[in-house]
């Protein structure tokens, strides 16, 4: 079934009327000159045709579509609901044929996308694979830094989008919202902080903690609420690496400090999750240079980050980060496991 075939096998198939695009253009440039004549010499057919096919759209649809008034044709009232919906379907039939045919010429391209590390692992893989398979034309390179340093790349011109935490305080760019959660602290399970659901950053103070390093934007806002709460933070381990994080966590009897979708994908059964009072948002945007140039390859990038990332919001197992590993533990009905003890377990049906 071809292009045009297609659309209007949908079309027959509205309400079971058998009416294809063209009789829904014919409508519209008849209602738009008022005139049988005109409106075929416009559609560059002949006027018997235009008359057969009208009176077999009001057969079908089993009402009058236009009434003579003198020398033009008005628009009866059930003539203007069917226009109505002819503009609306006219108009998606030109969305849809644009959009395929901007797949098509879409056949070679370079686009490149930077990812913080912490998140590369929880998102990303399953995107890049999917994004190369439905654009193999396209050759996109993937660049891992800090938050700090893709946001100097971007502006430099070296990285075309990556993926930053708000607020992106840096006026050379642009930025798209795409997922939102909250950064959180995880402890052992005996930890004199394990009992609070909620915890205060006062609540730190003389604790050791293990986090992000200062290439972080969440470093500088975690810091910031130290520095606020008017003491420095006692920073047993800054790291790049979220695995060794936790693991530092566990082993130190420290807190780790990460967003939370991150600690709940490390987690591991002798540790307990808890959160900021008041909250310590953590929320991801795509960036990109404002006012600067967006070639045909990145716009379709950021396109399909911001539906995916939609996907995932709207996720089968609730939790939006949950998308494509197995669901939380809360759901699943077991305890807290720990990434090598994921692949020991089976997802839930």
């Amino acid at each position: 079934m071809g292009f045009s075939g297609g659309f209007s096998y949908l079309v027959n198939n509205l309400g079971g009327v058998g009416m294809d695009i063209r009789v829904l253009r014919y409508i519209s440039e008849i209602a738009k000159t008022g005139s049988l004549t005109r409106a075929a010499s416009n559609l560059y057919i002949s006027q018997p045709a235009l008359s057969k096919a009208l009176k077999k759209a009001e057969e079908d649809l089993d009402c009058q579509i236009f009434r003579r008034n003198g020398t033009t044709l008005d628009l009866t009232d059930a003539g203007e609901v069917v226009l109505a919906h002819a503009r609306l379907i006219i108009a998606q039939y030109e969305i849809m044929g644009e959009s395929i045919l901007d797949i098509k010429k879409l056949k070679t391209g370079h686009t490149s996308l930077g990812i913080p590390a912490i998140v590369s692992l929880l998102f990303f893989p399953p995107m890049i694979v999917e994004f190369r398979k439905r654009y193999p034309g396209i050759d996109l390179q993937i660049y891992e830094f800090g938050g700090v340093g893709l946001a100097d790349r971007v502006i430099k011109g070296e990285i075309d989008v990556a993926i930053g935490m708000r607020p992106i305080l840096r006026d050379e760019l642009s930025e798209i919202p795409i997922f939102r959660n909250e950064v959180g602290l995880s402890m052992r399970k005996e930890h004199f902080l394990a009992g609070k659901e909620k915890i205060k950053i006062r609540d730190l103070e003389n604790v050791p903690i293990v986090t992000f390093n200062k290439d972080f934007m969440a470093h500088v806002l975690l810091m910031e609420r130290f520095h606020e709460a008017g003491f420095e933070p006692t920073a047993d381990f800054l790291s790049i690496q979220c695995d060794i994080m936790m693991e530092m966590a566990r082993l130190s009897n420290t807190v780790c400090i990460l967003p939370k979708p991150i600690l709940e994908y490390y987690g591991h059964p002798d540790m307990k999750i808890a959160t900021f009072e008041p909250e310590f948002t953590w929320e991801l945007c795509m960036i990109f240079r404002k006012n600067g140039y967006l070639s045909r390859a990145t716009k379709t990038l950021i396109a399909f980050i911001q539906n995916q990332f939609s996907n995932i919001q709207n996720g089968p197992y609730g939790p939006p980060y949950q998308w494509w590993i197995p669901a939380p533990a809360e759901l699943a009905g077991t305890k807290p496991a720990s990434l090598r003890h994921r692949d020991k377990e089976k997802e839930p049906k």
